[in-house]
C-alpha cells in the first residue's frame, strides 16, 4: 500500500459506525508495513513532533509515499528527536506537504496532528496491535479499617481533591496518564520538566553510585545502564476537582495552572510490565527516592511532595485526618511504610473520607420541577440492579447542559448515558437504594470500560 491507499482505508474506517467493524478493517490491513507505521506514529504518546502542522496547500504536489520512502520518515524522525525545531521545522513540514499529492499530504498532516480522524481509540489500536499504547494498573485504596493496620507507625498523607495521574518518563519524553491508562494531552507541557528532573537525577546517581549503597539503588530504579526512565505517581490539582478534571481532560488546550503533587516513584519498566502485579520495593524506600528525585526539578517546574506525617496509633491517624479536613482537604490516606506497590485495589492503602460515596453508572435522567422545569431534575444510576434517582449536587449550569445532552442526538446522549458518576449518600436503605444521594462529579478517570486494552 502507499499513502493514498492508507488514507482511503482511514476514510473507510471512519464511515463504519460499528467499533468491531472498525477493528476488523484495521486488523485486515495491519500487516501492511505502512499501515503499521502510520498507526504507531499517530497513537504512541511517546512519539511527538513539537509542531502544529500547517494545513496542506490548496495546490497539491504529485508525490505519494510508502513505508520504504525515506524522505517523510527522516523528517518525522528529526522532528520527534527535536533535531528539527522552530522555524526550520515549520519550513521542512511546509515543503514536504507541498511536494505530496492531496491524499498523501492529508495523511501526513493527520500523522503530524496525531489524529487519524477515523473514529478509532487507543483501546481499538491495542486490540489490533498490542503494545502500541502503554498500559498499566495503579495501586488503589479501600476505606479505612483500623483492624487492617498490621504494624506501627504508618504514613498518613492528605487525600487531595484532584486527579490521579501517572507520569511515565522514558526515551527522553514524559507523558501523563489516567488511572485507567488514558493519555492526558493537556499535561504535555509538564513533560519536559519531568524529563529534565529524571535526567538530572539519573546523571547524579550514575556519577555517585560508587559512593553510597542507597544511591546505587536509586540508579537502578532510574533505569540504570539502559538510560533514564521512571514512573511518577501523583495527584494533579488546579483549584477544585471539577476544574482540575475539566482542564486536564481537554485535548486542545494545556492545563497551565496544574500542580503535580508527587507521592510515589517506581521503575518505569516494572510499572509498564503487565506480568508484574507487585513491585516489591517498600513504600519507605520509594517515598525517600521520590523526594530525592524531586530535588532535581527545574526551578520553575510545578511539582511538590505531598505532606507526610507519621502516626503511631489510630487516635493519631484520626487527629491528622481532622487537621486535613479542617484545612479544607478531602481526607487522609494511610499507608504502611513496609508495603510493596501492588497494582490493584486493596487495604494496603486506606482512605479516610467524611462521607460515603460510590461510583455508579448513569442509565437515565429525569426532568426537574418548579424552577427546574425544562432542565435536569436528576440522573438515574444503577446500583446492583436498583435504580437510584440522584437529584442533588448539580449546579444550574450543569442541569441545563446535561439535560440538553440527554435530549439531543445519540452522540450527545453519550455524554450522559453510560458514564460513571460519584454519588455521595448518608446510608444504604434496606432495599439497596441510597438515602439522600447527591451528585459529586463525573468519574471517567475511574471507568474501567474506558481503560486502554493491554
Amino acid at each position: 500500500m502507499n499513502s493514498n491507499d492508507v488514507l482511503k482505508l482511514l476514510i473507510q474506517i471512519d464511515n463504519t459506525s460499528s467499533r468491531t467493524a472498525k477493528e476488523d478493517l484495521l486488523r485486515e490491513h495491519i500487516g501492511d508495513e505502512l499501515v503499521r507505521q502510520v498507526v504507531t506514529i499517530a497513537y504512541d504518546p511517546f512519539i511527538t513532533f513539537g509542531i502544529t502542522p500547517p494545513e496542506p496547500p490548496t495546490t497539491p504536489g504529485t508525490r505519494s509515499f510508502g513505508g520504504d520512502d525515506p524522505q517523510p520518515w527522516i523528517m518525522l524522525h528529526q522532528l520527534s528527536k527535536r533535531e528539527l525545531t522552530g522555524n526550520a521545522a515549520k519550513i521542512a513540514v511546509e515543503r514536504m506537504l507541498a511536494d505530496l499529492d492531496g491524499q498523501s499530504a492529508a495523511l501526513l498532516w493527520r500523522m503530524l496532528r496525531k489524529d487519524l480522524r477515523c473514529g478509532i481509540t487507543e483501546k481499538t489500536i491495542n486490540t489490533v496491535l498490542p503494545g502500541t499504547v502503554p498500559t498499566f494498573d495503579v495501586m488503589l485504596s479501600k476505606p479505612f479499617e483500623a483492624k487492617r493496620v498490621k504494624a506501627w507507625p504508618v504514613a498518613v498523607e492528605p487525600k487531595l481533591d484532584g486527579l490521579r495521574a501517572l507520569c511515565i518518563v522514558k526515551d527522553g519524553t514524559g507523558k501523563f496518564f489516567s488511572r485507567v491508562g488514558n493519555h492526558f494531552p493537556a499535561l504535555d507541557h509538564l513533560g519536559p520538566g519531568q524529563v529534565s528532573m529524571v535526567q538530572a537525577a539519573w546523571e547524579t546517581a550514575k556519577r555517585e553510585q560508587s559512593t553510597s549503597r542507597l544511591v546505587e539503588v536509586y540508579y537502578k530504579l532510574l533505569g540504570g545502564d539502559a538510560g533514564p526512565s521512571l514512573a511518577l505517581d501523583s495527584e494533579i490539582t488546579a483549584g477544585s476537582f471539577n476544574k482540575t478534571s475539566g482542564d486536564v481532560k481537554r485535548k486542545s488546550e494545556q492545563a497551565k495552572d496544574s500542580v503535580i503533587n508527587l507521592f510515589d516513584a517506581l521503575p518505569a519498566k516494572q510499572m509498564l510490565a503487565t506480568d508484574t502485579p507487585e513491585i516489591k520495593i517498600p513504600f519507605k524506600i520509594r517515598r525517600g527516592f521520590a523526594q530525592w528525585v524531586r530535588g532535581f526539578a527545574p526551578k520553575d517546574h510545578p511539582i511538590v511532595m505531598t505532606d507526610l506525617r507519621t502516626a503511631k496509633s489510630v487516635e493519631e491517624i484520626e487527629a491528622i485526618y481532622d487537621e486535613h479536613r479542617a484545612a479544607g482537604l478531602e481526607g487522609a490516606m494511610v499507608k504502611p511504610f513496609d508495603a510493596s506497590y501492588v497494582k490493584k485495589k486493596g487495604f494496603l492503602w486506606m482512605k479516610m473520607k467524611n462521607e460515603s460515596t460510590e461510583d455508579l453508572r448513569v442509565v437515565g435522567a429525569f426532568e426537574g420541577e418548579g424552577k427546574y422545569v425544562g432542565s435536569l431534575g436528576g440522573l438515574i444510576v444503577d446500583r446492583a440492579g436498583v435504580q437510584v434517582r440522584v437529584g442533588g449536587g448539580f449546579s444550574d449550569a450543569q442541569r441545563r447542559e446535561i439535560w440538553d445532552d440527554f435530549l439531543g442526538p445519540v452522540e450527545k446522549q453519550a455524554r450522559v448515558l453510560g458514564r460513571l458518576i460519584e454519588v455521595e449518600y448518608h446510608e444504604v436503605t434496606p432495599d439497596g437504594s441510597l438515602r439522600h444521594p447527591r451528585f459529586v462529579r463525573w468519574r471517567d478517570d475511574k471507568d474501567e470500560q474506558l481503560k486502554v486494552a493491554a
